[in-house]
């Protein structure tokens, strides 16, 4: 990777108040503070330039798209390792202290069940790029911690306001996330949460306050995007007009473009896409006229696994997918996977 860093942009000011969570050495790092102009485009709020190709490009990676995921990476790894490179930033001097220190970089991003998130993939080669360049400086490396869901994410959290984000996050009976137990933090570890996007904070405010409560050192966040709060205030789902900038919804060539791309693995945005009610009536047609078998059988083996045969919203296509599976003999009438055809 090219480590020339991309500029930061510089947060507005009174815009995105660092929470106390926040307040320690490194504090926030983002890569656009976004909002919208008159006519509803993505802007960067500083400069006011159109921000068309990275909302595409966004777009594409929340539903999965390979060479997004890894635009997307390189990019944060690049801001991150620029901050590095900056003497005056007090970024460094958190790694040289907790080296000095024997003490540890924890990375923790939002939970998944067995069907991950497209940030997470994101995360997972940012942290890659950061980590080289760390071990090349004599400095602690990042530790990727994995959260855990018992039940797979809300379909429409893109949509939801400060407190549904709070209680979709913590409610056992809904959708809450699992932090590493006391122990894990006595060990002596700072912790960065990534994540693709700044909403309402919710998900941050909840992991930094168990975290910090738990004995972490210090807790600081980097996000690819911060939207500015009075259009959140005013539109909660905001959020959904971003990731849908490029991908609409309906089941089309783009979708197929970024389902038969090499590498290609189902993201949760993907499934829920392709598994909506309102595409049940062409999705059968879809799968079998633009979808190559190895992605096929990578879709069914990630809606089974993530127990959507079970959830009401979602039977139906399921099926539909398993009967079309059925048809190409890509699996055996009883449902299961010819063994030889499955490709990790």
């Amino acid at each position: 990777m090219d480590t020339q860093a991309d500029p930061l942009t510089k947060a507005p000011s009174g815009a995105w108040p660092i929470s106390a969570l926040e307040s320690g050495p490194s504090g926030r790092t983002v890569l656009h503070y976004v909002s919208q102009n008159g006519m509803g485009q993505f802007i960067d709020m500083v400069s006011g330039a159109p921000l068309f190709d990275f909302s595409e490009r966004y777009s594409r990676m929340k539903y999965g798209s390979v060479p997004d995921i890894e635009w997307m990476g390189a990019k944060i790894a690049r801001s991150f390792i620029g901050r590095l490179n900056d003497p005056a930033d007090n970024l460094i001097r958190l790694f040289q202290n907790a080296e000095c220190a024997g003490e540890f970089v924890t990375v923790i991003s939002p939970a998944s069940r067995n069907v991950e998130s497209a940030q997470k993939r994101m995360v997972e080669i940012a942290v890659r790029h950061i980590d080289i360049w760390l071990a090349l400086h004599g400095l602690p490396t990042m530790i990727l911690a994995k959260l855990s869901r018992f039940r797979s994410g809300t379909t429409d959290y893109a949509r939801m306001s400060y407190s549904e984000r709070i209680k979709d996050n913590t409610d056992p009976g809904v959708n809450r996330q699992y932090l590493p137990e006391p122990d894990f933090f006595a060990a002596g570890t700072h912790v960065f949460f990534f994540d693709d996007i700044h909403v309402t904070g919710a998900s941050a405010e909840q992991i930094g306050r168990i975290a910090m409560a738990r004995g972490a050192k210090s807790f600081s966040t980097v996000f690819c995007v911060a939207l500015d709060p009075k259009i959140v205030a005013e539109n909660p789902g905001v959020e959904d007009r971003l990731n849908r900038s490029f991908i609409h919804g309906c089941l089309d060539e783009h979708v197929a473009a970024i389902l038969n791309q090499d590498g290609f693995m189902p993201v949760q945005k993907m499934l829920r896409l392709l598994l909506d009610g309102k595409n049940r009536t062409t999705l059968a047609a879809f799968l079998r006229s633009s979808i190559h078998d190895d992605a096929l059988l990578k879709l069914y083996a990630s809606c089974l696994g993530n127990d959507y045969l079970r959830d009401s919203r979602f039977t139906d296509s399921v099926f539909i997918l398993m009967n079309t599976l059925k048809e190409s003999g890509l699996i055996g009438t009883d449902g299961l996977p010819h063994l030889d055809r499955m490709k990790t």
